[in-house]
């Protein structure tokens, strides 16, 4: 996440949309009459970060340089940024924009981890943001699904949160050979008689993707199961294939508590972190039913 730094010593993590100046609207407010309602702006563009000055009265400076109302000019790390010649920041570094949720009484945010943020935690999530390939950004509950907005106040642990969600996309890069995700590889389990040790491998082309066993791979295990199962009937149409409903699920997991919701939050950080794009899709919902799937088509389960 990119961040400045004023000379005293003050951190600032940057929204993807950043304004500058006196309103109290502004996300960074600075209390002088030399500073305008609307002084300045920060921004990432997609590829890189922005500044430029919104006409502010007493002007912007980038290292000793004046930028002229309406221009753009990128930022680099380490250089220096003044408003109204003696607000001074440093630009400390300039990561792409993360989602993150901001306790609204204060505290430390929850940053988004290989793109998902797990409420009030990562390690034990009660909700999930994530941009959903058909809805945007949403908010994920046992037995919910809901879009979201940034900015938008949730709540979460006994807690409320607001989101800062990126908006902009970076620009497409085109390859010679597609990257791994969760449209175009093969999931393979290799599952022991007795149940106990299931190893789970990613194939896309002749690259494999090996996994470290989890608790979570029996959840997967069984809606790959279901999927193909449905696949062997025949009598289905695809959108129709691999669906259960949640509490069909917890019985055959032989859970009874959030666990099952917090195994598809760990599901999808474990591909998230093997690389393969799209892992928030790795279980799929239906909001409306109550009912999940696994994203994955192609699958196959064997047995030692």
């Amino acid at each position: 996440m990119a961040t400045l730094q004023d000379e005293n010593g003050q951190i600032v993590r940057l929204k993807g949309w950043h304004t500058v100046g006196r309103l109290p609207t502004s996300e960074l407010r600075i209390h002088s009459r030399k500073i305008s309602n609307f002084h300045a702006v920060v921004h990432w563009d997609g590829t890189q970060w922005i500044l430029k000055d919104m006409g502010s009265t007493n002007g912007t400076w980038l290292d000793g340089e004046p930028i002229a109302a309406g221009i753009s000019r990128p930022l680099s790390a380490g250089q220096t940024i003044r408003f109204a010649n003696n607000h001074v920041w440093e630009v400390c570094s300039l990561e792409p924009p993360m989602a993150t949720a901001y306790p609204t009484e204060g505290g430390s945010p929850v940053l988004a981890k290989n793109g998902l943020i797990g409420l009030p935690n990562n390690e034990q999530p009660e909700a999930s943001i994530y941009q959903s390939r058909t809805m945007g950004w949403v908010v994920e509950r046992e037995g919910s699904i809901n879009r979201v907005v940034d900015a938008e106040v949730v709540p979460a642990g006994g807690r409320s949160w607001r989101l800062c969600l990126p908006q902009s996309v970076p620009n497409t890069i085109v390859l010679a050979t597609p990257t791994p995700n969760i449209n175009n590889i093969r999931l393979h389990f290799q599952v022991s008689l007795d149940q106990e040790s299931i190893q789970m491998t990613a194939w896309h082309g002749n690259q494999s993707i090996p996994f470290r066993s989890r608790a979570h791979m029996e959840l997967l295990l069984v809606l790959a199961r279901q999927r193909i199962d449905d696949v062997a009937r025949g009598d289905l149409p695809t959108t129709e294939h691999g669906w259960l409903y949640r509490d069909d699920l917890a019985r055959k997991l032989a859970i009874f508590d959030n666990r099952t919701y917090v195994y598809v939050h760990r599901a999808r950080e474990q591909f998230a972190q093997a690389g393969i794009e799209g892992a928030a899709s790795l279980i799929e919902r239906r909001p409306d039913s109550g009912q999940v799937r696994i994203g994955v088509a192609r699958l196959e389960v064997t047995k030692d």
